[in-house]
């Protein structure tokens, strides 16, 4: 679904763009006859919505809940809970409602109306904004950066930030790359970007940190665990030998979670390597997102989805750019949907009269 600007819309905007379409859903979800390629005769088809996908802000937004920074009603994870008492919002007054969003978190939603639908189980948590826009990003930017792992100490000689920016300057990549992802002090960086980045961090944070474990390894012959723990640093957040062990493993549980191909017992795998990085690095002190909560729920959602291509928002994200080129020339009441319209059917034209030249029957 795509809602032009510039403005975003209002709750009760949303909400009635929303019961437009649940209406047609419902009659969806009832039956309908369509057409089928191949066959003269219309047979009667039954539809469902069977997910929700989109980032966070939109997510709270559309299902009627509260945002999820809200330090009350960050996780809906009880949906009929939460339905009872939209629908409760639904018939009340003003004021109730906001009494009710405010002591419970949640307003009325259109999605309520459809048959099955449950906010929990319906709703993905988007891999794309999940992993890639956010967790891979505060972890370069913050655990490790802001957090001083890269720090120099120049009286050992030792420039780590430096050393890893030439590691990712000296990477030769396949043509098939698109953007390359470039230094780690870099901003705005895309979610391809971020998605090269995470697959060789560890190999860049080894190559950094390698002469300080050599240094460190050279003091002792035979050190310890316990006395490479003591040299490394005197508290465990800033542990060089923690954070790269935790990087290794999320490293290694996005490649799994991420793959082509994927069977149960790897999202078992996945997804518990998964909750132990989130864990060390809890235990190390470390301040992290929502969303470091929110990947906990993405084992449920393989098992029932499959794929994190089947519910990412990648191919939709490639187009926002898109979007925003377009000349719409300040049109406003229905005229910039009417213009993205005809351009689309425009394409569609073009693309069929393009067909009809390469078929060949028109060469016959």
């Amino acid at each position: 679904m795509v809602i032009p600007g510039p403005n975003e819309l209002t709750l009760d905007q949303l909400n009635k763009i929303m019961d437009r379409f649940m209406s047609e859903m419902i009659q969806l979800y009832s039956r309908h006859d369509f057409r089928v390629h191949g066959h003269e005769n219309k047979f009667p088809i039954h539809s469902v919505l069977n997910s929700e996908v989109c980032d966070l802000p939109a997510n709270r937004k559309l299902e009627g809940l509260a945002s999820f920074s809200s330090k009350l009603f960050m996780c809906p994870q009880y949906p009929w809970r939460y339905i009872r008492y939209a629908f409760r919002a639904h018939s009340a007054e003003d004021a109730d409602k906001q009494e009710i969003f405010d002591r419970h978190g949640v307003s009325w939603s259109p999605l309520n109306r459809l048959p099955g639908w449950l906010t929990s189980l319906n709703s993905v948590v988007e891999f794309m904004h999940c992993i890639y826009l956010c967790m891979v990003r505060h972890v370069t930017k913050i655990i490790i950066l802001q957090l001083g792992m890269l720090s120099p100490i120049p009286r050992n000689d030792w420039y780590p930030l430096e050393q890893i920016d030439e590691f990712f300057s000296q990477i030769i990549w396949p043509v098939s790359v698109g953007r390359l992802p470039p230094s780690v002090t870099s901003s705005s960086l895309k979610a391809d970007q971020w998605h090269l980045h995470i697959s060789v961090l560890f190999v860049g944070l080894f190559v950094s940190w390698e002469r300080c474990l050599e240094t460190l390894l050279s003091e002792t012959e035979n050190p310890t665990d316990e006395q490479l723990d003591e040299i490394n640093t005197s508290t465990m957040d800033r542990s060089i030998r923690h954070h790269y062990e935790t990087v290794l493993t999320f490293s290694t549980t996005i490649q799994i979670l991420s793959s082509c191909s994927i069977s149960p017992d790897e999202i078992d795998c996945g997804c518990a390597a998964l909750s132990r990085a989130c864990q060390n690095w809890a235990h190390m002190g470390c301040h992290m997102t929502p969303y470091f909560h929110f990947a906990q729920h993405l084992h449920c959602q393989l098992l029932q989805f499959g794929l994190c291509y089947a519910t990412w928002a990648f191919p939709y994200e490639c187009n926002n750019g898109f979007l925003g080129r377009m000349n719409h020339n300040n049109h406003k009441g229905g005229e910039l949907e009417c213009t993205m319209m005809h351009k689309w059917w425009k394409w569609v034209l073009v693309c069929d009269l393009i067909g009809c030249f390469l078929s060949s029957h028109y060469f016959r």
